[in-house]
């Protein structure tokens, strides 16, 4: 009768401890805090005024042509070229902090700071030893340019939990403030063997712009009482962020022009984080 009881103590204790360990990162009056990282699907629209005043993804095309057309023609005057061609940037990194007050068991509100990322977008040709007939000598040329996407956010979300042992859904969503930015760089330098540098010019262009946006998630995690890991699914939602700034051009390292800006950002899209955190 003794051994029995004892057998049947135990996994009451067992199932206990695990439900106490799945509840404590989420119970009424904790604090939690945490950072996830990870890949969002987001195509950001990228328009920077004069310079690039479409979309960016819809005129990669039209940027590799030309690499194309300049390297055909390199080659036709004699010379080997090199060409690095532009990307569609559909892709970018998610980086964030955050901290959670559990107001319930069941509801929390979470704080978030963060870091958006798209991946950068390089092109440039690298043309050697070819004829130029205007300047009757042999040039040798550079040109290199990108072209890239970031945003910082902080977002107010409120969360809904569903604890299920050891594992805890969650599901939440809210605004959030966006602080983006664009840049766009272009430079050209071209080399004569016996005119020497004949042009050294450079093009910066950032620009920046913010917003009110929103975005849902989905989320699970797995609590072994204060350490959490999990994964979370989600949609962001911010629009097209009206951006401003000025484009600058140097000559010889001299600023020659300047030229006010506007373009647009929008970093709507899906996105899939991992992330790990504590709670006290």
């Amino acid at each position: 009768m003794k051994k029995y009881a004892v057998k049947s103590v135990v996994p009451m204790l067992v199932v206990a401890l695990v439900l106490g360990l799945a509840t404590s990162a989420f119970t009424a009056g904790n604090w939690s805090f945490g950072v996830k990282g990870g890949m969002g699907l987001t195509a950001p629209l990228i328009a920077v005024g004069d310079l690039l005043g479409e979309n960016w993804n819809d005129t990669v095309d039209d940027f590799n042509q030309e690499l194309e057309d300049q390297k055909d023609w390199v080659e036709s005057w004699g010379g080997t070229a090199t060409i690095d061609l532009a990307e569609k940037i559909t892709r970018g990194w998610n980086v964030e902090g955050y901290a959670q007050y559990a107001i319930t068991d069941t509801l929390g509100l979470r704080g978030t700071v963060g870091y958006l990322m798209g991946m950068n977008s390089t092109f440039g040709i690298n043309a050697i030893d070819y004829w130029d007939a205007w300047w009757a000598d042999w040039m040798t040329s550079t040109m290199t340019g990108t072209i890239s996407a970031s945003s910082l956010f902080l977002l107010i979300e409120p969360v809904l939990a569903l604890p299920m042992g050891n594992f805890v859904l969650t599901v939440g969503g809210g605004p959030g403030y966006y602080m983006a930015r664009s840049s766009f760089n272009i430079a050209e330098e071209v080399v004569g063997d016996w005119f020497g540098t004949i042009s050294d010019w450079t093009v910066d262009a950032p620009l920046s712009g913010s917003k009110i946006g929103y975005r849902g998630f989905l989320g699970a995690e797995y609590s072994t009482g204060s350490l959490t890991i999990g994964a979370e699914v989600g949609y962001r939602s911010t629009g097209e962020i009206e951006t401003t700034g000025q484009a600058t051009v140097t000559e010889w390292d001299v600023v020659v022009d300047t030229e006010e800006l506007t373009g647009k950002l929008d970093f709507s899209g899906l996105y899939i984080l991992f992330g790990i955190g504590f709670a006290v």
